[in-house]
């Protein structure tokens, strides 16, 4: 299966992404997205700039999920929300709805009808939004077919990427129809 990895905006992200990119490879063809911005210095990522290369990219991988992180989560929202991506899964980790605002005020759009399965990697006081928080926002935006990982800590650094392969691991696992976890899936 395809997987591809977007990081969070700041240039650290780069070798944090890559570092991941690394643990999955040798279970999964694996393809990082850099952000433009990363090379030129600008402080910013360009979300629309970096949707259409992310669609230029999925549109030759046929099946693929998407591993995205931070403002990574929300280029993935708005591109499959404008049909320009459409992956088998998605795992978000450290979910910013502050950068939200910043991609697009109308960002709630993005938010509805999302049927994609979707493993949710939040730490319980994750400055940029908490578990609690989380989870409030989805269940009033009626954001469907996600199943969320609490993880503890109070910063929005995620270094714990040996835990992070393996929750993405076993999501990505085919399940049978006949197990719990498929049952479960279906009913969110």
């Amino acid at each position: 299966m395809n997987l591809i990895l977007l990081g969070g905006n700041n240039i650290g992200n780069k070798k944090w992404i890559h570092g991941m990119e690394n643990l999955f490879k040798p279970y999964f063809a694996t393809h990082t997205l850099n952000y433009k911005h990363w090379e030129t210095g600008d402080e910013w990522v360009n979300p629309d700039r970096e949707m259409k290369r992310l669609a230029e990219i999925s549109e030759k991988m046929g099946d693929y999920i998407i591993f995205s992180r931070s403002a990574g989560t929300m280029i993935t929202l708005m591109g499959i929300s404008k049909g320009l991506i459409n992956p088998n899964r998605c795992i978000f980790v450290g979910i910013s709805i502050k950068w939200s605002e910043y991609f697009d005020p109308d960002y709630d759009k993005w938010l509805k009808n999302f049927t994609t399965p979707s493993l949710i990697i939040q730490k319980s006081k994750d400055p940029a939004i908490s578990t609690e928080k989380l989870q409030s926002f989805l269940a009033e935006k009626n954001f469907a077919n996600y199943k969320l990982k609490e993880l503890p800590g109070e910063d929005h650094y995620y270094g714990n990427i040996e835990e992070l392969r393996d929750l993405t691991i076993d999501f990505c696992k085919p399940k049978s129809k006949h197990s719990s976890y498929y049952h479960m899936r279906s009913a969110i």
